[in-house]
């Protein structure tokens, strides 16, 4: 009799769980499916999110081509007209031109009203760019300007090895170092050996209204992301980024902020500290953010 009782009441217990077993398997095919569903339809939406993105961007950059075509031509009105209306008419014709201004993304509206692309002008009014025509027979030039080249590590151009002629172009500083590298290496040469052999110096940059809105443009993808990191950075203080930082020659007072970003932070507090006294080192490998928390906490 107990062993009936057990039989039965093991198959009452199998009975159940087998019930709930399945009951429990059927609400999570039911989640399942609900899951499913929310994804496709994420999903779709996400889909839709980046079909209107991808038609905004067109759409911006539509107008933005749109604008610096208006730009453009404004500044060519401008320059035509200031030419061309008398000067009691200048006066008026400057106050329309600012009265009636065509409007700029703020990053590019930005890097305009600093000049930037005049400070690039300006900066790379120096850089000098030595171009050499050789024949074909000048071979003992062409070798001992290449030596000299090799030797001072300054970077080239080698000339191809076809065609009649050929050219040689290399890079400096200035003016004056290229006309004292063709005085050095050219001077030894006697007349006869030099016949053929011409070449042209330029310095600096002839930059366009076009170049300039280019310019600008890049300044402006820089400026772009320096809000998003000035709201994670301390309250006082200037931030500098590593490449800003290895530039400078005063590193007084800088500690570091963050490896991954690379960024130094210089507090109001240490404005005065002398280059001896506190100079931060460079960042190694094994810095991290976490170290300089707790260096910070100390």
């Amino acid at each position: 009799m107990w062993l009936g009782l057990s039989a039965v009441a093991a198959a009452l217990t199998f009975a159940l769980v087998k019930f709930f077993t399945a009951l429990h398997i059927r609400r999570l095919r039911e989640r399942q499916m609900r899951l499913v569903r929310d994804i496709k339809r994420d999903r779709s939406r996400e889909n839709a999110l980046d079909g209107t993105f991808h038609v905004e961007t067109a759409r911006r950059g539509a107008v933005e081509k749109k604008l610096t075509t208006t730009r453009r031509f404004k500044d060519d009105l401008y320059s035509r007209l200031s030419l061309e209306l008398p000067e009691a008419m200048q006066a008026e014709l400057r106050s329309c031109i600012d009265r009636h201004s065509i409007p700029e993304p703020s990053g590019v509206r930005v890097a305009h009203e600093l000049g930037l692309s005049e400070k690039i002008n300006q900066t790379l009014g120096q850089l000098s760019i030595l171009v050499i025509e050789l024949p074909t027979g000048a071979h003992e030039v062409l070798k001992g300007i290449l030596t000299a080249l090799q030797e001072s590590g300054a970077k080239f151009s080698p000339p191809a090895e076809d065609g009649e002629s050929r050219l040689l172009t290399t890079a400096f500083d200035c003016p004056d170092d290229a006309i004292q590298f063709v005085r050095q290496v050219l001077g030894p040469h006697e007349e006869p050996s030099l016949s053929g052999v011409r070449g042209m110096l330029l310095a600096g940059l002839n930059v366009t209204e076009f170049d300039q809105d280019s310019v600008n443009k890049l300044f402006a993808r820089t400026l772009h992301g320096v809000r998003a990191i000035l709201d994670t950075a301390p309250e006082e203080g200037l931030l500098v980024e590593g490449s800003a930082y290895h530039q400078a020659a005063d590193r007084a007072g800088f500690e570091l902020h963050s490896q991954t970003e690379k960024l130094w932070h210089l507090s109001w507090e240490r404005l005065d500290v002398e280059d001896g006294a506190a100079a931060t080192q460079a960042p190694t490998g094994k810095d991290t953010d976490a170290d300089t928390a707790a260096e910070a906490e100390k």
